[in-house]
């Protein structure tokens, strides 16, 4: 099993961070981030881009390092993701940079029968991802994707997403299909702004629909109706910083914080980080 992170630097910034403005405060969210993974599972590998990793990542102490470079348009800033998880040739758990682990969650998956870990499966609140189906019902058939009268406005969020080997081939027929029929304007009335959205998350929801996957949910999908997300991630012990949240200076110093209480080895990288951002 293969735990992997990913991060590609675009000009247009991400989509909580236009233009970069507080690209060097993402050092904070993903020392974090590989620090709990590590505590748990060792070693920890990054896929990037050579400008990422000048940026900041270079600072982080991963295991290991993989250049891949970025071949992408801002509007399918996900497919980076996608093409991270597929170079790996093992059963794999992506975890998003913003992802904070405080226990063993990923071990059921790990030592189980399941197919495919994510962070949760739900349903969306309007009609954006209806609309997308009905509008694109013709392309979906067609591409053996999903029958749009299946389709039951759920999603996957995927802020942890891990495979085993023995399922990638679909998932990523099912990619390839939507992407170049988007890069081809074949998708229909549908705004760019989700395509990434639709490539990664709403993609894996059909091929989950369309399979007897077994799917584990780190987040209990039951639990988050009743109390909501966070809460559900506070009882699970799994944080993810939505959006901007990890930006906003009040969350950068709980996370360093909690690096110099928890993981007090690694102070001085902040320290020094933050001489090397003063400097600069």
């Amino acid at each position: 099993m293969k735990i992997i992170q990913s991060f590609a630097k675009f000009e247009e910034g991400s989509p909580y961070d236009k233009k970069n403005k507080n690209a060097h405060l993402n050092f904070y969210s993903f020392l974090l981030s590989y620090l709990t993974l590590n505590k748990y599972y060792g070693h920890v590998t990054m896929i990037c881009n050579q400008e990422a990793y000048d940026g900041f990542i270079k600072y982080i102490p991963y295991d290991e390092i993989i250049f891949l470079e970025n071949k992408y348009d801002f509007i399918f800033w996900s497919a980076y993701k996608l093409d991270a998880i597929r170079l790996i040739d093992d059963d794999i758990i992506h975890v998003d940079t913003d992802v904070f682990i405080f226990d063993d969650l990923f071990r059921p998956f790990i030592d189980g029968d399941y197919d495919i870990i994510v962070q949760d499966i739900i349903k969306w609140h309007d009609g954006t991802l209806k609309e997308y189906v009905n509008k694109n019902a013709d392309f979906l058939r067609d591409s053996q994707i999903i029958n749009a009268n299946k389709y039951d406005n759920g999603f996957v969020s995927c802020g942890v997403l891990g495979l085993k080997n023995r399922v990638k081939n679909r998932y990523y027929d099912a990619v390839d299909k939507t992407y170049h029929a988007m890069k081809d304007g074949l998708i229909r009335d549908t705004t760019d702004k989700w395509y990434a959205m639709i490539l990664e998350e709403l993609t894996l929801y059909f091929v989950l629909s369309n399979n007897r996957y077994k799917t584990y949910n780190i987040l209990s999908p039951e639990l988050i109706k009743e109390i909501g997300t966070q809460y559900v991630g506070d009882l699970s012990k799994y944080t993810h910083m939505w959006f901007s949240s990890k930006f906003e200076e009040r969350n950068v110093e709980l996370i360093k914080r909690k690096i110099r209480i928890e993981f007090p080895y690694y102070r001085s990288l902040i320290d020094k980080y933050d001489m090397e951002m003063v400097n600069n």
